[in-house]
């Protein structure tokens, strides 16, 4: 079971970016722009976001729950050696 999950991620995760692709494909076929965000830009939200979990933390999402997807998002990006921005683009 835990294979088949493995797998289904996988597939979602390439079926995910390659909509990401065509989507803005088909934004740029209809004049609109499309930004890069560079890398000092992408730090600068990074920031100004985590500087907010303090806050979300408290008043908006249950702690424990919080915590628990803090924890998980790390221990992932742990096991793929990755801390990149790929994650949001």
């Amino acid at each position: 079971m835990l294979n088949a999950a493995r797998e289904s991620e996988k597939k979602l995760k390439v079926d995910t970016r390659s909509l990401n692709v065509k989507a803005i494909e088909l934004m740029k076929e209809n004049d609109l722009v499309v930004h890069e965000v560079s890398d000092e830009d992408f730090k600068a939200w990074k920031e100004i976001v985590t500087s907010a979990y303090p806050y979300i933390r408290e008043n908006i999402i249950p702690q424990r729950y919080f915590d628990e997807v803090m924890f998980l998002i790390q221990e992932y990006r742990d096991q793929h050696h990755s801390n990149s921005a790929e994650h949001f683009r």
